[in-house]
């Protein structure tokens, strides 16, 4: 992903994870972005809090700053993602304003722009095997 990709991506992860910690219900978030998935995250600090969120979920708990920054903590991840300092850049004054449909809108573009990279790094590859192919066709569309 080009640098001005991630650029549009990257608001969408924050505001996504700010909202699911400034909810007042961040489950209704989280049944709203069923199908997202930590791999869907281009920034690796937001993949790594979107695993812990679902993590506590699964374990019953409410995904919130201290019970995420524990997550985080005993997982190894949290002084990787920028410590304790990371959850007050994640969480901007203006995310206290998005709505429940507004997260979860950001979930579905967060996954279409993971499924944009997949099909950019499956054309790359395929002109990288064109280049060494001699104009093989099968070689170079793979299998």
């Amino acid at each position: 992903m080009t640098a001005p990709q991630f650029a549009q991506v990257e608001p969408l992860e924050r505001g996504l994870l700010a909202s699911i910690l400034v909810s007042r219900d961040p489950c209704e978030i989280l049944d709203g972005c069923e199908g997202l998935a930590a791999e869907h995250f281009y920034n690796f600090r937001h993949r790594a809090v979107w695993g812990a969120i679902r993590a506590l979920v699964e374990a019953g708990q409410e995904p919130n700053a201290i019970t995420l920054e524990a997550k985080l903590q005993s997982s190894g991840q949290l002084e990787a993602c920028g410590g304790v300092a990371f959850f007050g850049e994640l969480v901007q004054p203006e995310i206290a304003l998005y709505s429940t449909d507004t997260a979860i809108e950001y979930g579905r573009r967060i996954v279409k722009a993971a499924e944009a990279r997949l099909a950019q790094a499956a054309i790359a590859d395929a002109l990288e095997r064109a280049r060494g192919a001699h104009l093989d066709a099968p070689g170079v569309l793979g299998d």
